[in-house]
């Protein structure tokens, strides 16, 4: 099977009064549908994340595509406690 991901999310402030958010992203499995679950693994791409995990975001930590389907929800919670996003968005990059 091949696993194929890639994006970016630049994290801005979205209001004063949201210290956390979780953003779902959504990914498919290229190949046909398995019996049971499988694991994944995203790959932060440090040359162009400028978010540090812990202030910034936090990856969900099981990565799973459920039985039987080739969909599946990856969570990322994004922090909106650093003050200074008020004057520098972060990035987040991945694949």
């Amino acid at each position: 099977m091949l696993y194929t991901l890639s994006g970016r999310i630049r994290v801005i402030v979205l209001s004063r009064r949201v210290d956390t958010m979780d953003y779902k992203i959504y990914v498919q499995v290229m190949g046909l549908p398995r019996g049971s679950e499988r694991s994944y693994k995203i790959e932060i791409i440090d040359t162009n994340t400028t978010a540090v995990e812990g202030v910034h975001y936090k990856l969900s930590e099981n990565q799973i595509f459920p039985a039987d389907t080739v969909k599946a929800q990856m969570h990322v919670i994004l922090y909106n406690r650093d003050p200074e996003l008020r004057n520098q968005p972060v990035t987040l990059a991945f694949r």
